[in-house]
C-alpha cells in the first residue's frame, strides 16, 4: 500500500524502539485536521512532534508521521513498545467514511507482514480517555480477514540490521512508502553523495 512520506523535522532526539508488542488507534479528535497540523499541536506541546507512527485521513490517504522504528508519542505508559495509529475524525460525533476504514484496514494489515500479529487496542483501553470516540469501528476482525500482499518487505541481513534501524531513524534511508527499504539494491554514486550530504547534515 502506498504510505505518504512527511520527512518532518524533530524538535527533540527520537529514540529506537527495542520492542512491538501491540497497536494502539486513536481518533484526532477533530472533525478535520492534516497530519501537518497534528505535528504542529504535538510541538507546541514541547514533544519532539506528531507522537503518531500513522495517520489515516477521511479521504483514505495514509501518512507517515514518527519513524514506524522509534518510540512514539500517543499513549501514557505504552509508548515504548507500541505503534500508534490515528485517524482524523472526532467519532464521538461522526462516523468514519468507508475509505478511511478500508486504508485503515489496509495499513493494519501490511503491519502485520512486518511486525507478526499484534493485539489491537483502543487508547481508551489503556488510559482513561474517551479517544478514539464511541462511534469508532471495530477493526479487530476484519484485519484478521485482509489478504496479505503477495509478498513481504525485504528485512536486511541479522549483521546489519541495528545499523539499518538507526538509518531509516535517522532519516539516512527513505523506503518505498510500503516499508520496502530494498538493502540489498546497489547504491549509485549520485545516490552515495545524497547519502553523504544527509549524513552530514546529522552531523551538525
Amino acid at each position: 500500500m502506498k504510505i505518504i512520506e512527511t520527512n518532518f523535522s524533530w524538535a527533540q532526539p527520537l529514540s529506537p524502539r527495542k520492542k512491538t508488542d501491540k497497536i494502539v488507534l486513536h481518533h484526532a479528535a477533530a472533525v478535520s485536521a492534516s497530519v501537518t497540523d497534528v505535528h504542529r499541536w504535538h510541538l507546541e506541546r514541547q514533544w519532539a512532534g506528531i507522537g503518531y507512527h500513522f495517520y489515516v485521513r477521511k479521504d483514505g490517504a495514509v501518512y507517515r508521521g514518527r519513524p514506524e522504528l522509534m518510540i512514539g508519542a500517543h499513549t501514557r505508559g505504552c509508548n515504548s513498545a507500541s505503534l500508534g495509529i490515528c485517524f482524523e475524525g472526532n467519532f464521538e460525533t461522526e462516523k468514519m467514511p468507508e475509505v478511511q476504514r478500508a486504508a485503515g484496514e489496509a495499513l493494519l494489515a501490511e503491519l502485520e507482514l512486518r511486525f507478526g500479529k499484534l493485539p489491537l487496542f483502543l487508547h481508551k483501553q489503556l488510559t482513561a480517555t474517551l479517544c478514539p470516540g464511541k462511534n469508532f469501528p471495530d477493526f479487530s476482525e476484519k484485519a484478521k480477514e485482509n489478504p496479505k500482499p503477495e509478498a513481504a518487505a525485504e528485512a536486511p541481513d541479522k549483521w546489519a540490521a541495528e545499523a539499518c534501524e538507526w538509518a531509516v531513524g535517522v532519516g539516512l534511508v527513505a523506503g518505498d512508502g510500503s516499508g520496502n527499504y530494498a538493502w540489498r539494491t546497489a547504491v549509485t554514486k549520485q545516490e552515495l553523495a545524497v547519502l553523504f550530504s544527509k549524513f552530514h547534515s546529522i552531523e551538525k
